[in-house]
């Protein structure tokens, strides 16, 4: 008998919520909910261990309803390298777990081996599709073992429909459309984001299921904002009685509102351009942000909707920060330029820009190796005193990102985009947090 809970403790580290073990119920039945409205911060990527759980308690048994293939979809580049190195993780475990038989994954990781008609070592197959890095091709190497295939909307999206971007030959299209259309489970997380994928992966499964096919192709939309008829939502009551999600759930976010006003030139009869406003704009969310300079270790995150204004907000918040750190420390001369760049060395190291037009190189740079980024990390050092951090981003920092900022501040948006940006702050319950949103007064 496989347990569930000592499972998923053993491959995630941490105790399962309760909407996780409904979901391994409903896969383990061979029911699939069409989408799980789940809150930010409570382990929407943890789907991927709940049905390696559920397919082995299946093959254990003899009894398969769940799908062979797991394929995550996400429409971030980021994100798919965050899922795969958990994907990676809970792989890792099973294979050190075939040679031990104390180990608690044992049982577990043989029934994974012995389903593959090759017998292969790493037990189940793992392959990541996104843009410049190559498809390892393990996925649709052996049709019976079991897969897990991480990648974004067009990889994935592109081969299901007989094209295969990313030099997939003429000769494999066919193959690789064949095994991601039936004994597929297709979870598209953040699904709010690419509703033409949603509305593509609902025909595809309608005209599947037409035909008698040899096993199922499901479609399970992930997000916090979702349209939905029947989803998956959680019981926030028997949530709370879990302490981790009960803090999550209950984080203390209080949202005030920063008064703007966008027609000020023009009830001086001037005319206001496009540049004019950014810069008012910006000046006020600068003006509010070095209003967290301590030594407290805050961490700030700062989302609006333009890269020019990512850009603008970085450049007057660094100028405005060395302009104050020149006040603590005033040069003795003007015009030693060696003090003066150590000033702005020591500013740059604590403003960080994020937006949609940074290559894919840089970006992943910035999310991996950027001693910046750590200051945004959820278990980053909140004890050490050190000087307040800046995140500006658009939103591509909204969704997805493993983000856990002090404070925000933000222009207004839609209410989906501001969901997902509350959600990126105290996103763990671990302080008590202010969110500032600009708002028009008129």
């Amino acid at each position: 008998m496989i347990d569930f809970r000592k499972n998923f403790k053993s491959l995630t580290g941490n105790d399962p919520f309760a909407w996780q073990e409904k979901l391994f119920e409903k896969f383990r039945n061979g029911e699939f909910p069409e989408a799980c409205d789940i809150p930010t911060g409570l382990g929407k990527t943890n789907v991927i261990a709940i049905w390696l759980i559920a397919l082995g308690f299946q093959l254990k048994d003899k009894n398969r309803k769940i799908p062979l293939r797991l394929v995550y979809v996400v429409d971030r580049r980021v994100i798919v390298d965050q899922a795969m190195v958990e994907a990676e993780n809970f792989l890792k475990k099973l294979k050190a777990a075939i040679s031990d038989p104390a180990n608690l994954l044992h049982e577990f990781a043989q029934v994974f081996q012995a389903a593959s008609f090759t017998g292969k070592e790493d037990v189940i197959a793992l392959s990541t599709l996104r843009g410049q890095k190559a498809d390892n091709r393990e996925w649709c190497l052996d049709p019976s073992r079991p897969a897990i295939i991480i990648g974004t909307v067009d990889m994935i999206g592109s081969r299901l429909l007989f094209t295969g971007y990313g030099k997939v030959g003429i000769n494999h299209r066919s193959l690789q459309a064949g095994l991601l259309g039936q004994d597929t489970m297709i979870v598209i997380d953040e699904a709010h984001l690419s509703p033409v994928f949603v509305g593509t992966l609902i025909e595809v499964k309608n005209s599947i299921r037409q035909s008698k096919m040899i096993r199922p192709f499901e479609v399970m939309l992930l997000s916090a904002t979702l349209k939905s008829e029947n989803p998956l939502r959680i019981n926030e009551e028997i949530e709370c009685q879990n302490s981790f999600a009960e803090a999550r759930l209950n984080a203390k976010k209080k949202i005030e509102w920063l008064a703007f006003d966008q027609q000020a030139k023009a009830k001086e009869g001037k005319s206001a351009n496009y540049n004019e406003i950014n810069q008012a704009l910006a000046e006020r969310l600068v003006e509010q942000a070095v209003s967290y300079e301590s030594n407290e270790a805050k961490s700030i995150v700062v989302f609006v909707q333009t890269v020019d204004l990512v850009n603008l907000i970085a450049e007057k918040l660094s100028e405005k920060l060395i302009g104050i750190a020149s006040q603590n420390q005033p040069l003795e001369d003007a015009s030693d330029k060696k003090k003066k760049t150590e000033v702005a060395s020591g500013i740059e190291k604590r403003v960080l820009k994020m937006t949609g037009e940074m290559r894919g190189d840089e970006r992943d740079k910035l999310m991996i190796g950027s001693e910046k980024f750590k200051a945004f990390l959820p278990d980053r050092d909140r004890e050490t005193p050190r000087q307040t951090h800046y995140l500006i981003a658009t939103s591509c920092a909204e969704v997805g990102i493993n983000l856990d900022a002090d404070h925000g501040l933000c222009d207004l948006s839609t209410l989906d985009s501001m969901i997902q940006r509350i959600g990126r702050i105290n996103r763990f319950g671990k302080t008590k947090s202010e969110i500032i949103v600009l708002i028009d007064q008129n």
